[in-house]
């Protein structure tokens, strides 16, 4: 279940799920006032995380519960992700039933949803691809931990005297260091080097140029709003269900999708054109295998046509 189902359930009076919980966040919280826009924005991409890694933490939790409850086992969840891996060190369906947490103990049909989709085979390879992305990639992700972009964009402006930045920067700085440390600044002169990622200057870098043919050459991304149509065009739309750079601390509502922007034609022909898809590091390393196997089978094939052709002029002679 992903957050956007919640905008989808309404009640009699045609009130969302998703309107109530924002609602009754708001009961125990109140906002700066002139920060209601930036305050939803930041309300939506959190709850987007949260209610996502509950399910993580959740499905982590039900296996650490029942080594300890039911075998008297101890088991850490580093091993535990490895064990989730595969159906055959995994729980069964029936022994994930048994650890229904209390948050779900009334809607146990919803339960068995949640563990069938845990169970399923694409579950189990989608884990292992996202595995080897992970240890494929090059550097450091990022230094916000389990926060969203825009809670790491909050804590750098609290921890350096009230300054507040756009999502290019939030996501340029994210990349740099903690939101807490003093020298975690941002400055347009950097290199490549001063990232702990190696995917993210490139971006930085073709996003400064694109905006600056579109809006001409004052245009200051550090400063001005986030294009996001331009973020669909480079990045050839959404990645595996990704935006291109600063994924949640976008609204998705404002993002235009490929389908609306090649309708567009208010944009003339010499604007950014849209980039092809990407394929993600899993499938790039899978390709890698398929042509490293095949070149040796390659090898292998021709080392015995080789053994073929000198027994035959052993024999002939």
């Amino acid at each position: 279940m992903k957050w956007e189902h919640f905008s989808s359930v309404t009640d009699s009076n045609g009130d969302t799920l998703a309107a109530k919980i924002k609602r009754e966040f708001w009961d125990f919280f109140t906002c700066e006032e002139g920060r209601e826009q930036h305050a939803a924005r930041v309300q939506e991409a959190v709850y987007k995380y949260r209610l996502k890694d509950l399910y993580h933490e959740a499905h982590l939790q039900c296996v650490i519960s029942y080594y300890t409850d039911v075998l008297g086992q101890v088991v850490k969840k580093p091993q535990v992700r490895e064990m989730i891996l595969q159906r055959e060190t995994d729980l069964t369906e029936a022994q994930y039933m048994q650890m229904c947490p209390g948050w779900c103990d009334n809607y146990k049909d919803c339960w068995a949803a949640i563990v069938r989709e845990w169970t399923m085979d694409a579950a189990y390879q989608r884990r292992r691809e996202r595995r080897e992305g992970r240890l494929q990639m090059r550097g450091a992700p990022h230094h916000q931990g389990n926060q969203s972009l825009p809670v790491f964009m909050e804590r750098w402006t609290q921890s350096h005297g009230g300054h507040v930045v756009n999502e290019f920067t939030g996501y340029a700085l994210a990349h740099k260091g903690k939101a807490t440390a003093a020298d975690n600044v941002y400055d347009p002169a950097d290199g490549p080097d001063a990232y702990t990622n190696a995917s993210v200057y490139p971006k930085l870098a073709e996003y400064t140029s694109a905006t600056r043919q579109r809006h001409g050459k004052t245009f200051d991304p550090a400063t001005d709003p986030l294009d996001t149509d331009l973020l669909m065009r480079l990045g050839g739309g959404k990645q595996h269900g990704r935006y291109w750079m600063a994924n949640s601390a976008i609204e998705s509502s404002s993002v235009p999708t490929l389908s609306q922007i090649r309708r567009d034609g208010t944009r003339s022909s010499s604007d950014i054109p849209i980039a092809p898809r990407q394929p993600s590091n899993a499938q790039m390393f899978s390709a890698f295998q398929v042509q490293i196997a095949q070149l040796q089978t390659n090898q292998e094939n021709m080392a015995v046509a080789h053994q073929r052709q000198l027994a035959a002029v052993t024999q002939h002679y």
